[in-house]
C-alpha cells in the first residue's frame, strides 16, 4: 500500500458515482475492442477477418454512444441517488453484453489467424479444452499479475474496480486495466509461438481431458512472454518509446491522473 491516499479516496468516490464508473468502464472495453480489431486487420484480410472487423467496429461505435449517454447523467456522489440512476445500471449491463459479443467475434476470427490446427474452436476457460486456450488462460494470468503490480505502484486499491464487480480476493481494478492490454501482449504472443512453430502439439499434455503445458513448453512460452513485455513501442498517448512492461505502469498512472481530476478523461491503450 503506497502513501498516496488521494488516489485511493478519488478511486472510491469515482466507484460510488455510478454514471462516472460506467463511462470509465466503457473506455476500458472500447480500448479492448479497438486492439482486437487492429490485430485481426494486421494479420488476415480474409472474409472471416473482415466480417469480425466490421462487427467489432460496430460494437465500438455503440460503446461510444453509450459513453455519451451516461456522461450526460447527473453525478450521484452527493446526496441521495438520482432517479435516473437505474439508467446507469442498465448501461453497465449493456456494456458487458457488448464486451461479450466482441469477444465472440474476435475469437471466431482468431482461429483463422493461427497456422497450426490444435483444435481451437472458441474461448473455453474452465477448464481449457485445447492447447490454444491453455496458452490464452496462462498468458492472461501472467498479465493480470503484472497489471496488479502496476496499479499498486500507482497508488490504487486493486480490489475496487469499475468494469468488474467486487469479490473477496478479486483484483477487480487489475482485471479492468488489463482488458485493453490482452490483445497487444497475450493474444500476440500466442500467435507468435503457434505460427512460428515455437510451440507444437508435443509441448502439451492431456490429463483427464484437461490440457496443460509441459515443463519445456512452459519455459518456451515464458521466454516469449518476457520478450514481448520487453519490446519497445511508441506509447499512443505520451509519444515516446517504452516497453510494454513500462506501458502497463504508464496506463495505471494515466488512470490515477484521471481519478485525481488532472485529466478530463482516461485514454485507453490503443495499438495502431
Amino acid at each position: 500500500m503506497t502513501k498516496n491516499v488521494f488516489v485511493r479516496t478519488g478511486q472510491f468516490r469515482l466507484h460510488e458515482s455510478y454514471s462516472r464508473r460506467v463511462a470509465l468502464a466503457a473506455r476500458f472495453v472500447r480500448g479492448k475492442l479497438h486492439n482486437q480489431r487492429t490485430l485481426i486487420l494486421r494479420s488476415n484480410r480474409g472474409q472471416e477477418a473482415s466480417a469480425a472487423s466490421e462487427r467489432l467496429a460496430g460494437y465500438a461505435g455503440q460503446i461510444g454512444a453509450l459513453i455519451g449517454e451516461v456522461e450526460r447523467l447527473p453525478i450521484e456522489e452527493d446526496g441521495p441517488p438520482d432517479p435516473r440512476y437505474p439508467q446507469a445500471q442498465s448501461a453497465l449491463g449493456a456494456l458487458h453484453g457488448l464486451e461479450g459479443a466482441g469477444a465472440a467475434a474476435f475469437f471466431a476470427a482468431f482461429r483463422h489467424l493461427l497456422k497450426q490446427d490444435l483444435g481451437f474452436d472458441g474461448r473455453h476457460r474452465r477448464p481449457p479444452t485445447d492447447p490454444i486456450n491453455v496458452l490464452l488462460s496462462y498468458g492472461y494470468t501472467l498479465l493480470m499479475n503484472h497489471v496488479l503490480s502496476a496499479v499498486q505502484i500507482a497508488g490504487f486499491d486493486p480490489y475496487i474496480g469499475f468494469l468488474h464487480s467486487e469479490g473477496y480476493g478479486k483484483p477487480a481494478l487489475a482485471l479492468d486495466l488489463m482488458e485493453e492490454m490482452r490483445t497487444p501482449i497475450v493474444d500476440s504472443v500466442v500467435m507468435t509461438v503457434i505460427n512460428k512453430g515455437i510451440l507444437r502439439a508435443e509441448h502439451f499434455e492431456d490429463v483427464l481431458g484437461i490440457h496443460r503445458l509441459t515443463v519445456s513448453g512452459r519455459k518456451l512460452y515464458l521466454q516469449q512472454f518476457e520478450q514481448r513485455l520487453n519490446t519497445e513501442i511508441e506509447h499512443p498517448v505520451f509519444k515516446y518509446k517504452a516497453t510494454y512492461r513500462r506501458c502497463l505502469e504508464l496506463q495505471a498512472r494515466l488512470l490515477a491522473k484521471f481519478v485525481l481530476g488532472e485529466l478530463p478523461e482516461y485514454r485507453p491503450f490503443q495499438i495502431r
